[in-house]
Protein backbone atom coordinates (compact mmCIF):
# COMPACT_ATOMS: atom_id res chain seq x y z
CA UNK A 1 0.00 0.00 0.00
CA UNK A 2 2.75 2.25 0.91
CA UNK A 3 4.86 1.46 -1.71
CA UNK A 4 1.99 1.76 -4.10
CA UNK A 5 1.76 5.02 -3.39
CA UNK A 6 5.13 5.92 -3.60
CA UNK A 7 5.08 4.50 -7.15
CA UNK A 8 2.19 6.32 -8.09
CA UNK A 9 3.71 9.60 -6.80
CA UNK A 10 6.60 9.04 -8.55
CA UNK A 11 5.11 7.82 -11.92
CA UNK A 12 2.54 10.91 -12.53
CA UNK A 13 5.51 13.88 -11.39
CA UNK A 14 7.19 16.31 -14.05
CA UNK A 15 10.19 14.97 -16.02
CA UNK A 16 13.20 15.91 -13.79
CA UNK A 17 15.66 13.41 -14.48
CA UNK A 18 16.82 11.23 -16.88
CA UNK A 19 15.20 8.18 -15.21
CA UNK A 20 12.03 9.47 -15.47
CA UNK A 21 11.68 8.84 -19.13
CA UNK A 22 13.27 4.97 -18.90
CA UNK A 23 10.43 2.47 -18.69
CA UNK A 24 11.00 -1.05 -17.59
CA UNK A 25 9.76 -3.40 -20.96
CA UNK A 26 7.49 -6.37 -19.36
CA UNK A 27 7.30 -10.02 -20.97
CA UNK A 28 11.05 -10.23 -22.17
CA UNK A 29 12.86 -13.49 -21.13
CA UNK A 30 15.23 -13.73 -18.56
CA UNK A 31 18.79 -13.24 -19.13
CA UNK A 32 20.01 -17.09 -18.00
CA UNK A 33 22.38 -16.02 -14.82
CA UNK A 34 25.50 -17.06 -16.90
CA UNK A 35 25.37 -14.34 -19.07
CA UNK A 36 25.35 -11.50 -15.83
CA UNK A 37 28.23 -9.54 -15.12
CA UNK A 38 30.15 -10.67 -11.97
CA UNK A 39 29.87 -8.31 -9.04
CA UNK A 40 33.55 -7.91 -9.17
CA UNK A 41 33.02 -6.15 -12.64
CA UNK A 42 30.33 -4.00 -11.86
CA UNK A 43 31.15 -2.70 -8.64
CA UNK A 44 34.80 -0.27 -9.90
CA UNK A 45 31.82 1.34 -12.22
CA UNK A 46 30.35 2.45 -9.15
CA UNK A 47 30.95 5.67 -7.87
CA UNK A 48 29.49 8.23 -4.68
CA UNK A 49 28.74 11.67 -6.00
CA UNK A 50 30.94 14.46 -5.47
CA UNK A 51 30.13 15.83 -2.39
CA UNK A 52 31.90 18.40 -0.08
CA UNK A 53 32.59 17.60 3.56
CA UNK A 54 30.66 20.87 4.04
CA UNK A 55 27.66 19.72 2.47
CA UNK A 56 27.96 16.01 4.41
CA UNK A 57 29.27 15.47 8.40
CA UNK A 58 32.77 13.76 8.48
CA UNK A 59 31.56 10.68 9.59
CA UNK A 60 29.22 10.49 6.87
CA UNK A 61 31.53 11.16 4.12
CA UNK A 62 34.49 8.96 5.46
CA UNK A 63 31.39 6.51 5.34
CA UNK A 64 30.84 6.39 1.96
CA UNK A 65 34.91 6.72 1.27
CA UNK A 66 34.52 3.06 2.92
CA UNK A 67 31.86 2.12 1.82
CA UNK A 68 32.80 2.44 -1.87
CA UNK A 69 36.69 1.44 -1.19
CA UNK A 70 34.95 -1.80 0.51
CA UNK A 71 33.03 -2.41 -2.92
CA UNK A 72 35.85 -1.65 -5.22
CA UNK A 73 33.95 1.40 -6.17
CA UNK A 74 35.04 5.52 -6.18
CA UNK A 75 34.33 8.06 -4.22
CA UNK A 76 34.67 11.72 -4.36
CA UNK A 77 34.93 14.13 -2.11
CA UNK A 78 34.16 16.84 -4.56
CA UNK A 79 37.05 18.77 -3.24
CA UNK A 80 39.70 17.95 -5.57
CA UNK A 81 40.85 14.10 -4.01
CA UNK A 82 40.54 12.08 -1.34
CA UNK A 83 42.05 11.74 1.98
CA UNK A 84 45.33 9.64 1.05
CA UNK A 85 44.59 7.81 3.76
CA UNK A 86 42.20 6.09 1.96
Amino acid sequence: EDYQAFRDSVNQRPVLALRDLLRLKPGREAIPVERVEAEDRIFPRFDSAGMSIGALSPEAHETLAISMNTLGGKSNSGEGGEDPAR
